[in-house]
């Protein structure tokens, strides 16, 4: 008899996973953003610190209660020993009272018995009283501290999780405040070159411009202050430690500019412009020296690249010695 196998085919199903859509790009904020948020973290340290205080004091006047009790029992219990100590020595006297009555028979030595046997008997009034009232009193006592323990207990755990979240908000405050440096610096270079396109646009006088420009360099030193590597930064990137351009400075470096204008342009140049020549046209720089420069018939390969390096040397020596004075 043939045995028939059937086989199943198993099917695996797969999911397909659409990637997210969601734009996860950072949005910068603003330097007044992150001022705010740390004004917010600052506040909220101290609203906790403020609540963390109410609850040590609360801890201490617990801890002072706790004190007084232990103390209260203290001296309490040395109250029992001293009027035990007191009895142990009564019982002593009268031994050697009642062993010299024996022997002697004296009414004097009988009648001090009698007093010591009253005082004892006092005595020992005072301690049955003392001890009841010290077991009666530990006994509330006891629940009493087990209940302060545990009110101390909870409030030490209120106090962890307050210092908690302080510190959170402290690590909060830290990583803000070290946005907002990299906020100024941003916004900073930003406002030092609207003021550049500002002045090349026209929008702003020279002065009004060298007024604006310093006031926003000395600003940006001084909040990037607490930040030392920014301010470092800026002052190398933005030159902060120097003082905006002068006329010097501005003509020495039109000068390179015009150099390098004349190195790359010069050979392309007409002679004439406008029927003149334009050699001479082209001040401050003197009329030989341009037509060297200038024209089909110029200065050519090695001669002319060390033409203006001896030039730019010059001037970039001349603009140098301008700035170490002005410093």
């Amino acid at each position: 008899m043939a045995t028939t196998t059937t086989r199943t085919r198993r099917t695996k199903t797969t999911t397909a996973t659409t990637p997210s859509t969601e734009d996860t790009t950072p949005v910068e904020q603003t330097a007044a953003e992150l001022r705010v948020q740390i004004e917010r973290c600052t506040q909220a340290m101290n609203g906790l610190s403020l609540r963390m205080e109410d609850l040590q004091e609360q801890i201490d006047a617990l801890t002072t209660t706790e004190e007084g009790i232990e103390q209260a029992q203290v001296t309490r219990t040395s109250r029992i020993h001293t009027l035990q100590e007191e009895i142990g020595r009564i019982g002593l006297e009268l031994e050697d009272l009642t062993f010299d009555t024996t022997i002697k028979g004296d009414a004097a030595t009988a009648g001090s018995v009698q007093r010591r046997v009253d005082l004892q008997s006092a005595v020992k009034g005072d301690l049955q009283t003392a001890q009841k009232e010290h077991t009666k009193l530990l006994r509330d006592e006891t629940q009493r501290l087990a209940q302060l323990a545990e009110d101390k207990a909870l409030l030490e755990k209120q106090v962890v999780e307050l210092e908690a979240q302080r510190n959170t908000f402290a690590s909060k405050q830290a990583a803000i405040s070290a946005d907002l440096g990299q906020a100024i610096y941003r916004e900073g270079s930003e406002k030092l070159g609207e003021l550049a396109r500002a002045k090349r646009g026209a929008g702003l006088d020279a002065r009004h411009f060298e007024e604006e420009e310093a006031r926003a360099r000395t600003q940006l030193k001084q909040e990037l202050a607490p930040w030392y590597s920014l301010r470092q930064k800026a002052i190398q990137d933005l030159g902060l430690d120097q003082k905006s351009d002068d006329q010097t400075n501005r003509v020495l470096k039109k000068l390179i500019e015009l150099l390098n204008t004349l190195e790359q342009d010069g050979n392309e140049l007409p002679t004439l412009l406008d029927g003149k020549v334009l050699s001479q046209e082209m001040a401050p720089l003197d009329a030989t020296s341009m037509r060297n420069l200038i024209g089909f018939n110029s200065l050519i390969g090695l001669d002319r690249r060390n033409w203006f390096a001896q030039r730019r040397t010059h001037l970039q020596g001349l603009l140098e010695k301008h700035n170490s004075g002005r410093r």
